[in-house]
């Protein structure tokens, strides 16, 4: 049976993140937005889609290989970003700063699963955190002030140490998580 897969990495969300995400909520509870819960956050390194469960442990070899040539770096969840048009926007996300490695992780991701069939990504890869997707905003003009206000500042600091493969499960309750798979990195940056 085909299983829908991702590689991720984990954030763990602090007090300060969740009461941070809490008041955005707040200010923004009149608009129809689906807010990923706490413990789905996570940082997209590859889609995969739908797998056979056959070709699984080949790439765990590959994801343990590229782990194992990658030190733990550190990263900073910060400014507030949107994808979709001012206009129009999807999905409200919070942006990654990281000095390269997690675009390093993807692309070596790209390169190494290629070799499995799976196509590398189409355009740019942009390091983020999704926190809430877009159904319907009441008031644009509200929206985009409460958007500013949120806008900057570091809102959490952590270490990356693994690399995990996951399998989304899709239900009409929304998406489920299960770790297939947890890679670590090797100690310290490379």
């Amino acid at each position: 049976m085909d299983k829908r897969l991702f590689v991720a990495i984990k954030i763990n969300p602090s007090e300060a993140f969740l009461q941070r995400i809490y008041l955005l909520k707040e200010n923004l509870k009149v608009d129809n937005i689906n807010w990923i819960r706490e413990d789905h956050y996570h940082i997209t390194l590859k889609f995969l889609g739908k797998t056979t469960a056959e070709i699984i442990p080949q790439i765990m070899e590959k994801l343990r290989d590229i782990a194992s040539n990658m030190g733990s770096f550190p990263i900073s969840v910060d400014k507030l970003g949107l994808f979709g048009s001012k206009y129009h926007p999807r999905v409200i996300w919070l942006a990654i700063q990281d000095s390269g490695h997690i675009t390093r992780l993807h692309y070596q991701l790209q390169s190494q699963l290629k070799s499995l069939g799976f196509s590398p990504q189409a355009g740019s890869f942009i390091p983020h955190l999704s926190i809430a997707r877009i159904r319907k905003i009441e008031d644009k003009s509200y929206f985009h002030q409460v958007m500013a206000k949120f806008e900057n500042g570091t809102i959490q600091a952590q270490n990356i140490e693994k690399v995990l493969l996951y399998e989304s499960i899709l239900s009409s309750k929304g998406a489920e998580y299960q770790v297939l798979g947890e890679f670590p990195l090797a100690e310290g940056m490379r």
